[in-house]
């Protein structure tokens, strides 16, 4: 779009040569007071809401008629421009799609285009007209800045844009009505903010009462009630709890048993399910002429939705994008810190709570690296690792894959990085790339799994465990909670310090101002994440499991097996069966988690029954770097505790 003219116009109607009648111009005044017997070409400019929300037909036809009061017998209307859209459009988004909806809604006036196409022509030397009238400068954009442009746009190509609700001048001086302007285009953009705040505080004490917003999940009916206000009520809208569907709630329980019991992928429940489609109905497709079956996206999403825990939430993905609004929306998750919870249990829940957090934790603990142990497909692999996947970076806790160098086998981390192959904000500090060899940390897992879990001493290096485990491990949850919250409070008072530097930063100096600004809202996603994780924290504590150190007993004692011996592929379904992770403190220390479930592999087919589930909890093991330089790797502790309220993988909920 070009800023200025493309040549200088000449002067409006004829000129006067010599004393006019009336008094003389200056620079700063409007072009209202007209030269008798002037003629002036004007375009209309109108817009209009969401067709969803507002009459368009009726609201054009009316804004038209208020613009014809402006029109003096000299005026003639040249061009018509409309947009049907929000007040809060991204303007370069504006008056797409916009002639399809006004010959849909039948309406009487020809439209020559919307804002952008009218600053397009303002710009030429041959435009069309010399005025633009609108009903009020306010209902262009519901922002003031966009308000703003549109009318510097148009002066900067000497076109003069009237409101018809500012009055007529007669001096036309126009300082008192650009003050006036700007009162009532900031009171629109405040009205609009004021308006999705609103909007949004009222769907948040809808959700905390328990009704649902859109579709009923699968798993639950829609139970619709009488609207509680009359007026809306007596217009037939109601209100929707969830009650639970006696077949599919029982799919959902057992989609989450499958998922945190046996450790099962999204692609093998939902291929589980579509082998019995009887049993397990699929849902019904969202999209017309799709085909109903269970797909791993749609298993994912179910897993994900916490409203199977009998308590209602929403925001848990959003459009916006500040207060203004896109064209093509792109949905974006919201952190789960910011999702709005009722308070209580709203309806019947499907699943515990507990049981959701567990499913939630195994997702992320997939993240970084391929699942399964199946070997790499590639042609080009050469080399399975035995630990690939299993084991967290020490910088960034991503999983860690395999690398050979010069014969000898690492586990590498090159950390978070974006599209351009540089590191992102989740971890500036993070090594160019993070090496430790494979072999040191197998011979302490191996050493772990031998000892506790198979050998004959297992039961009394785990009784004595167990009697030390809960206080150590809640002063150690306090500890990192206290630890946290110093961090928190150190964040708030630098952000607090930026905020006084802004105060009495030079307002003329932007970039230092830019600088600060840039600093804020880094250590406000910092401050977010570290309240996220005392959350996490606080659920930690609160969710902590009974202990039932009889599951052991279900496994056989045995000194003859060694680990370092079996294939490479049999170690992997091994860790897989114990659910194996490997959480790197530093390069030299890491701590062991085992969780065994009933479904493991041939390796570990005693583990567990299929009813209970185990979690083997180690302290933190000293992991040597040069393995063959020592005897014996030192040999965590272990604590066995059980998972309550969650039934078998395979049984019927009740």
């Amino acid at each position: 779009m070009n800023s200025q003219p493309e040549e200088e116009r000449p002067p409006l109607g004829p000129e006067v040569f010599g004393p006019r009648p009336d008094s003389h111009p200056t620079p700063w005044t409007s072009i209202s007071p007209l030269v008798p017997g002037q003629v002036l070409n004007v375009a209309l400019l109108f817009r209009v809401s969401a067709s969803e929300l507002q009459d368009v037909a009726g609201s054009i036809n009316r804004q038209f008629e208020n613009c014809k009061k402006r029109i003096l017998p000299l005026m003639v209307i040249t061009r018509i421009f409309i947009d049907v859209e929000s007040g809060r459009m991204e303007f370069d988004d504006r008056g797409e799609g916009t002639d399809e909806l006004l010959a849909r809604f039948n309406v009487p006036h020809q439209r020559d285009g919307g804002m952008h196409e009218m600053l397009q022509e303002a710009g030429r030397k041959d435009r069309a007209f010399d005025l633009v009238i609108c009903e009020s400068a306010e209902r262009l954009a519901r922002v003031v800045y966009y308000n703003t442009k549109i009318e510097h746009e148009l002066q900067q190509f000497g076109v003069e844009l009237i409101a018809v609700d500012e009055g007529e001048s007669k001096s036309g001086r126009k300082a008192t009505k650009i003050l006036i302007r700007r009162v009532k285009q900031a009171f629109g953009e405040m009205f609009a903010i004021q308006t999705m705040e609103l909007a949004w505080e009222g769907t948040a004490e809808h959700t905390k009462a328990g009704y649902n917003i859109g579709r009923a999940p699968y798993g639950y009916l829609p139970a619709r009630e009488r609207h509680p206000a009359a007026a809306r009520a007596a217009q037939g809208a109601t209100k929707t709890r969830l009650v639970a569907d006696p077949q599919r709630g029982e799919v959902i329980t057992e989609m989450f048993m499958l998922r945190v019991n046996d450790a099962k992928t999204y692609r093998e429940i939902a291929d589980l399910f579509n082998a019995d489609p009887d049993r397990y109905p699929p849902p019904i497709p969202t999209r017309e002429h799709g085909e109903r079956r269970w797909r791993w996206p749609v298993v994912r999403d179910m897993l994900a939705n916490p409203k199977y825990t009998g308590h209602m939430v929403w925001n848990r993905s959003t459009y916006r994008e500040g207060v203004t609004v896109r064209r093509k929306k792109r949905k974006r998750p919201v952190r789960p810190s910011e999702w709005i919870w009722s308070p209580t249990i709203t309806h019947e829940p499907l699943i515990d709570l507990h049981t959701y957090r567990q499913a939630q934790m195994i997702d992320l603990g997939r993240s970084g690296s391929r699942s399964g142990n199946q070997p790499n497909s590639h042609p080009a692999t050469k080399t399975t690792y035995s630990l690939r996947g299993y084991v967290r970076c020490p910088e960034c806790h991503r999983r860690m894959v395999g690398k050979d160098n010069n014969g000898r086998r690492y586990l590498t981390c090159r950390g978070p990085r974006n599209s351009d192959d540089q590191l992102t904000d989740r971890a500036p500090a993070h090594p160019g790339t993070v090496y430790i060899r494979e072999e040191s940390i197998l011979q302490a897992v191996n050493d772990a799994i031998t000892r506790r879990v198979f050998s004959p001493e297992r039961a009394q290096l785990l009784a004595d465990q167990i009697a030390a485990a809960p206080a150590a491990e809640h002063a150690k949850q306090q500890a990192a909670i206290e630890a946290a919250r110093r961090h928190l409070t150190d964040i708030e008072r630098r952000q607090k310090n930026l905020t006084i530097d802004l105060e009495q930063a030079d307002p003329d100096d932007r970039t230092w101002r830019q600088q600060i600004r840039t600093r804020h809202r880094e250590l406000e996603t910092e401050r977010l994440d570290v309240a996220e994780r005392i959350t996490g924290l606080q659920a930690k504590i609160l969710d902590s499991p009974a202990q039932d150190t009889t599951l052991l007993d279900a496994i056989p004692t045995t000194t003859a097996v060694n680990l370092a011996e079996l294939p490479t592929e049999v170690q992997r379904q091994l860790y897989e069966a114990l659910r194996l992770q490997v959480i790197m403190t530093s390069r030299t220390a890491a701590t062991i988690k085992i969780t065994l479930a009933g479904d493991g592999p041939t390796a570990a087919a005693a583990i567990a029954k299929q009813d209970q589930t185990a979690v083997i909890d180690t302290a933190t093991a000293t992991v040597d770097p040069h393995p063959h330089k020592r005897a014996d790797a030192g040999l965590p502790r272990i604590a066995l505790r059980r998972c309550p309220s969650l039934p078998s993988s395979g049984g019927r909920r009740g």
